[in-house]
């Protein structure tokens, strides 16, 4: 059982239904032959009479003694071999208690006797009690292998959803000089491609949103990586278009092809009463700029995602940026999400319409309300990812 084709395949989410939809082919015919042969003799026991003199309350009684048996068994193969002395003890005790049983509850009408026929062995007897054995291993078999494998990925993805936590932290602080910043990144598995970051470097604010291809724990540690480089990078270079090349030749390097990753990174600092924001973007979104009661597109588009090529050219963008203005940097997760009944995206229009709508908000009710909304009316199987920034 513990070589061959697996029983399960990859685990994606809890519960009964998600269990059975990962059973495999192999695994579903273990399990269809355990029931088969577990319940195949059920006709020939609902037909069989067996309580006599309508001893009903002994035959019961045996029954739980039977059961009682039943379990030391089991806990002998599966847990502690010293249960099957015990177990072979109970045995010979109810076999010689129940003969002396019948014979006392013979002779003086007691209720405690077994109440059955007296034990005549038949060929389709030895039929059921083997089907029932047989049915009873496959399972037990079928439930120690998949139950380990279910168990191990379950262990797998609650470390995988801890790694996700503590690297994309629900971020919600303001600034000595007075940035109000709010995001958080709802992933769709339990590990995601998606990161948000606030970071205070140089003087400055540099807000970050990417977005690794793919999805689960292979982008979720893309993902990682990511971060710990550019934050390498930004150790060394003030820029957001050098600080980003930096980490593309890096991601280039080191992942393998296909792999590639979607990012703003943003630069805000305070410029002569006023603010200076400063923007490079590798392929991902547009940066929304909240004014007035309107969400507009920032400039600065364009540019290769990262990991593509290292001879990718990476350019600053300046972004016209204000005091009471409110800066918001998303993922396609959001843009992607599709109306329930008319199934059309949401879009870039779509999502600002919907900060426009917020404008007024704080931060972080912007972020919440924002999200809120977007989790009852659209539906989407991306990653969903919002940073907001206020300048005061």
């Amino acid at each position: 059982m513990s070589s061959g084709k697996p029983l399960l395949t990859t685990t994606q989410g809890r519960g009964t239904s998600a269990f059975f939809k990962q059973l495999s082919p192999r695994g579903w015919l273990w399990i269809s032959l355990g029931v088969f042969f577990l319940f195949a003799p059920m006709w020939s026991i609902l037909s069989a009479s067996i309580v006599v003199d309508n001893q009903y309350p002994g035959y019961i009684t045996w029954c739980f003694f039977g059961g009682i048996v039943s379990v030391l068994y089991f806990l002998g193969f599966s847990r502690n071999r010293v249960y099957i002395v015990y177990a072979v003890l109970a045995t010979a005790a109810m076999g010689f208690g129940g003969f002396k049983a019948a014979e006392h509850a013979a002779e003086t009408g007691s209720w405690f006797g077994p109440g059955t026929n007296p034990p005549i062995p038949t060929l389709e007897g030895f039929g059921i009690v083997l089907s029932l054995v047989v049915g009873y291993e496959l399972l037990n078999r079928f439930t120690a292998v998949v139950g380990k494998d279910h168990v191990r990925s379950i262990a797998t993805l609650d470390v995988a959803r801890g790694m996700h936590e503590s690297l994309v932290p629900p971020i919600s602080v303001t600034t000595g000089d007075g940035v109000e910043i709010a995001a958080t990144s709802v992933s769709s598995e339990e590990m995601g491609g998606d990161l948000a970051d606030a970071i205070l470097a140089h003087d400055s604010t540099y807000l970050l949103i990417a977005d690794v291809s793919g999805h689960g724990v292979r982008a979720g540690v893309v993902m990682s990586f990511f971060k710990g480089a550019l934050r390498t990078a930004l150790d060394h270079e003030h820029s957001p278009a050098k600080i980003l090349a930096a980490v593309n030749r890096v991601l280039y390097d080191n992942t393998d092809d296909g792999i590639f990753v979607t990012a703003t990174l943003l630069r805000i600092r305070r410029s002569d009463g006023g603010w200076d924001a400063t923007q490079c973007n590798a392929g991902h979104p547009p940066t929304l700029i909240v004014r007035g009661g309107k969400a507009e597109r920032g400039n600065g588009g364009g540019g290769l995602p990262l990991g593509i090529t290292p001879a990718a050219n990476y350019e600053d963008h300046p972004l016209d940026a204000r005091s009471g203005d409110a800066l918001a940097l998303y993922s396609d997760g959001l843009t992607e999400a599709r109306q329930p009944e008319s199934g059309t995206m949401l879009g870039i229009d779509g999502l600002r319409r919907l900060l426009a709508a917020n404008a007024a908000l704080g931060t972080q009710e912007l972020l919440a309300r924002s999200l809120a909304w977007m989790d009852a009316e659209t539906l989407t199987d991306d990653d969903k990812t919002l940073v907001v920034a206020r300048l005061s």
